[in-house]
């Protein structure tokens, strides 16, 4: 009969190496090792690999054990590439970043003459920084806001948005919808590809003009946000 290695281990590879000497005492520690929580294949994946591989030779009443370690195996590393696959990234802009967009745009508008409110949101349209100059009126700070969330939503200018939401067009309906206002001035803020946030402007005479500001805004962060 063999001799059994040594029974008191600290390692995984202390481990292998004790069992592999006696058949018996080999296929009962390892089942043991494969079924206990401390070798899951995301904590100990170079263990389990070992694990399967003591085994290049069983026996066939040691075929279904063999299938099961296998299994514990490929089963451990696949829920590692899933959970890799869970999560996802974006990015956003500082509060900073924002904050010298609609100061920039304000000061544009001064330039102009025109007194306004400016919004910059984020990719989710979710408010950054809201601006009211002295005299713009009240109704500014909500028009400038719902207009920078609605380009944030839809990714699109809201110039765009205005022409491809007339009556009678497929996608009028969407003046309906609570917030969406199709009136220019609110613009995308994006970068590499990415969206960033938007930017939206009330209060100059027409919205045409509110865009050039916004467009202002943008430009004054293009160096920041390059990437």
């Amino acid at each position: 009969m063999a001799r059994a290695g040594p029974r008191k281990t600290a390692r995984y590879g202390e481990q292998f190496k004790a069992t592999a000497i006696h058949p018996h005492g080999r296929e009962r520690r390892a089942q043991e090792i494969a079924l206990s929580p401390s070798a899951r294949a995301n904590d100990h994946p170079v263990a389990v690999a070992r694990l399967v591989l003591v085994r290049t030779q069983p026996q066939p009443e040691q075929s279904m054990s063999r299938k099961t370690i296998v299994m514990v195996a490929t089963l451990g590393f696949a829920g590692a590439s899933l959970a890799q696959q869970g999560v996802f990234q974006t990015k956003s802009l500082t509060p900073e970043t924002a904050l010298s967009a609609a100061k920039a745009a304000m000061e544009f508008c001064r330039k102009q003459g025109y007194q306004v409110a400016v919004a910059v949101v984020d990719r989710a349209g979710l408010a950054q920084v809201v601006l009211r100059d002295r005299f713009a009126g009240a109704h500014t700070l909500d028009v400038a806001s719902n207009k920078a969330w609605t380009a944030a939503s839809f990714r699109t200018p809201t110039t765009a948005l205005a022409a491809e939401t007339q009556a009678g067009k497929p996608l009028s309906g969407l003046r309906n919808l609570p917030r969406f206002l199709a009136v220019g001035g609110g613009l995308v803020i994006e970068s590499g590809g990415a969206v960033l946030g938007a930017i939206g402007v009330s209060g100059a005479p027409g919205g045409e003009a509110d865009e050039a500001c916004a467009r202002a805004g943008i430009k004054a962060i293009a160096d920041a946000i390059e990437f």
